[in-house]
C-alpha cells in the first residue's frame, strides 16, 4: 500500500480548488483524495503550493480544519475461515478483538462472517448503553468502528456485540481509510455462550 499524506484544509472550499497545508505535488491525475468527514472520494487533477484541484466538488462545503487523505490508503485485512472451538455449531453473541494500540493508531471498521457466508453479521447497538472506549456501533450495521489509538484505547481490547448467531466457522475483516499509524491485529474471536443449550451438531 502506498504511503499517504494527511492534509489540513486552510480555507473553506465549496468548489474544486482546495487550499491546504500540504506540500504534496500530484504525481498522477488519478491520485485519490478521501474526505473522512463525509466518506467521499475524489480524484486530484493538479496541485500547487498546497492548493489541490479535484475532479468534482464535494457534496458539501469543506470546512477549515478538516482533514483530507491523499493517496492510496484503503487497507483491508481478512482472516482465514476458522472453526468454532468444538467443531459443533456454537451460539455467539459478539466478537472480541485484540490489537496492539499505538499513539497514532488508525480507526478500523470490523466486520465478521460465519459459515462461509458472503454477508457480514449485523451488530446490535442496543445490547449496551455504554460502549468500550474507542468503539462506535450503529444498530444493524455490518461493521463496528474501533479506534486503535492509545488516546482512546490503552489496553488493545474491544468487545463488539452482534445479533445471536449459530456459528460453526467464522472469518473477521478489518478495513480502514486512515493512513496514520500501524494496524496490528493480535486476535479476533467470537464470544461463545458457555451453557449446554448453546451448542448444536
Amino acid at each position: 500500500v502506498a504511503t499517504a499524506e494527511v492534509a489540513t484544509v486552510e480555507e473553506e472550499a465549496s468548489g474544486t480548488s482546495i487550499n491546504t497545508d500540504s506540500s504534496w505535488t500530484v504525481a498522477t491525475t488519478r491520485t485519490p483524495i478521501y474526505r473522512p468527514a463525509t466518506g467521499e472520494k475524489r480524484l486530484a487533477t493538479a496541485s500547487s503550493s498546497g492548493t489541490i484541484t479535484v475532479n468534482s466538488a464535494f457534496s458539501t462545503t469543506v470546512a477549515v480544519g478538516e482533514e483530507l487523505y491523499i493517496g492510496y490508503i484503503e487497507v483491508e485485512y481478512r482472516t482465514k475461515w476458522r472453526m468454532a472451538r468444538t467443531g459443533s455449531k456454537l451460539q455467539a453473541d459478539g466478537l472480541d478483538v485484540v490489537f496492539v494500540p499505538s499513539a497514532s493508531g488508525p480507526t478500523v471498521d470490523v466486520s465478521w462472517f460465519h459459515d462461509f457466508g458472503s454477508t457480514a453479521v449485523t451488530f446490535d447497538a442496543n445490547q449496551h448503553d455504554v460502549w468500550p472506549a474507542g468503539v462506535t456501533v450503529t444498530d444493524d450495521a455490518t461493521y463496528a468502528s474501533v479506534s486503535t489509538s492509545t488516546t482512546e484505547n490503552t489496553d488493545g481490547y474491544a468487545r463488539l456485540p452482534a445479533e445471536t448467531k449459530w456459528v460453526r466457522v467464522f472469518s473477521v475483516k478489518l478495513s480502514t481509510f486512515d493512513p496514520r499509524g500501524t494496524l496490528q491485529l493480535v486476535d479476533a474471536e467470537p464470544v461463545w455462550r458457555e451453557n449446554r443449550e448453546a451448542w448444536q451438531e
